[in-house]
């Protein structure tokens, strides 16, 4: 990778790492998926009145936008009900899902110790659900739920690689947004209520992870992975547990309990081997597209 790509995924996973913990001011006065709704309209207003997509591009910006409501909607369900710095840690199971992924339909290539990095990964959300602090693993599940999604949507942003990062974040969010009305409507209540009362901090949450982690770091991550395989960009996000449990601690006082430091280690650990021990036919591939 180029230096200033390195320095980019870097800089994204921060923009991630911060998200959940940030995130939390939102969900403890709004309902979940109304907030996400109100996060994907900032690409909408920002991005779609100036970058258009082609016709041929829209059935793959509707399949987008379903990956775009499922990996939301269930990320911040699941917040709701779990401290931020465990759904960071949770969510970390997009780095193996997206491997897998990548096997089955690009036929890129696993070694056994990468098969191995998977299950670590794995044990190591399996401590973190026995921890004191999670009362139920539902939110676990949903979280996990929701890094299946993101790995199923870096596949069709994959096949989508010679369109703009701009027109996916824009246009994915665009059509994800009616989705998350509808599915607000059905299953939530006191939407307006909440967003009449919700205070400065909670609407700078929103702000924040509108802005900054979802356009910002959306335009960044798509940019990388149209340039770049799935399995070379996407272990840049291990260091996203280890920022997300500081934050917690720091702006949240969530406890760091020997569980949870082990739980996160070995979900880093699980990353590391998808990505540092590879092989080197598969570490080579870099897709060349427009955005190169």
């Amino acid at each position: 990778m180029k230096f200033q790509d390195t320095c980019l995924a870097f800089l994204t996973v921060c923009m991630w790492g911060s998200y959940f913990v940030i995130a939390k001011f939102g969900v403890a006065e709004f309902p979940p998926i109304i907030m996400c709704a109100i996060r994907v309209f900032f690409p909408i207003v920002f991005l779609t009145p100036f970058f258009y997509p082609s016709k041929k591009h829209i059935k793959g910006l509707l399949l987008l936008s379903v990956g775009i409501t499922s990996e939301i909607a269930l990320t911040l369900l699941g917040l709701k009900y779990i401290e931020g710095s465990i759904t960071t840690i949770v969510f970390q199971l997009a780095v193996p899902f997206s491997a897998l992924m990548a096997f089955l339909v690009f036929n890129e290539k696993l070694n056994k110790l990468q098969w191995s990095g998977m299950a670590v990964a794995f044990a190591g959300v399996v401590m973190i659900a026995e921890t004191p602090s999670v009362e139920s693993v539902l939110p676990v599940f949903l979280i996990a739920g929701s890094a299946f999604a993101w790995a199923v949507s870096n596949i069709i942003i994959k096949k989508m690689s010679a369109v703009s990062p701009l027109i996916l974040v824009g246009w994915g969010a665009f059509f994800a947004f009616p989705q998350l009305l509808i599915l607000s409507f059905l299953f939530e209540d006191g939407q307006l209520d909440a967003i009449k009362t919700a205070s400065i901090t909670a609407w700078g949450a929103i702000a924040y992870i509108g802005i900054v982690s979802f356009i910002l770091a959306q335009v960044f991550w798509y940019y990388l992975i149209g340039k770049y395989s799935v399995t070379k960009i996407t272990p840049f996000l291990f260091f996203e547990p280890a920022i997300g449990l500081f934050l917690g601690y720091f702006l949240l006082s969530e406890t760091l309990s020997w569980q949870k430091l082990l739980g996160c280690t070995l979900v880093v650990l699980g990353m590391i081997m998808i990505k540092f021990i590879s092989n080197k036919k598969n570490d080579s591939v870099e897709i060349c597209t427009s955005n190169c």
